[in-house]
This record gives C-alpha cells, structure tokens and sequence, in this order.
C-alpha cells in the first residue's frame, strides 16, 4: 500500500507501507507527516508550513486526538474531506495515464 501527498502540481511525498504493517495515528505522525513536512520545509524553507492545507477524509489514523493536536501545533489547516461524498481520489489523474482507462 502507498501513502501519497499530492499538491497542485502532482505528488508531494509517497510512502510505502511494508507489508503485514498497520497505519495507525502514530504510524501516520512518524513515518508520513513528519517526513512529509519535512520535505516541504526543505523545499521552501522562508514559508516552511505556512498556509499549507491539508485533506483529510474520515480514516481512523486522520481522527485520532493526537494527529489534530500535531497538525494544530505546526499550524497545517485541515480541509474536511465532504460528509455522505464519494472518496476524491486524485490518484486516478496522475497514478495511470488515460490511455489506460477502461470502461466496463
């Protein structure tokens, strides 16, 4: 499984899950936002974190207290992913080219 980050432009930062492991809120925290973050700052390192958005749908590992209290201390707003919506996937626009679309 992938853990993928995108902006505007196309991904951020993926991150492979090694079989058999959990995504649990401190396994997100340690191994996908503070590298992701990380990432960011280096990346433009006078804005650091500042004014950066965040989409989160309703997985358990985005829920728990100790994610909303990190990402309020780095001051990342989180955009609420839409009640009763399909999952957005932005995957399907940039993981497989449209020449490998098919309808069934």
């Amino acid at each position: 499984m992938f853990v993928i980050f995108f902006r505007a432009t196309g991904p951020e930062f993926i991150h492979m899950v090694e079989s058999g492991n959990s995504i649990t809120g401190d396994y997100y925290k340690n191994n996908c936002l503070k590298y992701l973050f990380n990432n960011i700052k280096r990346r433009r390192p006078k804005s650091g974190l500042h004014a950066i958005k965040l989409h989160h749908d309703y997985a358990r590992p985005h829920q728990t207290n100790d994610i909303k209290i990190y990402l309020q201390e780095k001051g990342v707003t989180v955009i609420r992913h839409p009640p009763y919506s399909p999952d957005l996937a932005p995957a399907d626009f940039w993981l497989f080219e449209a020449s490998t679309w098919y309808l069934f």
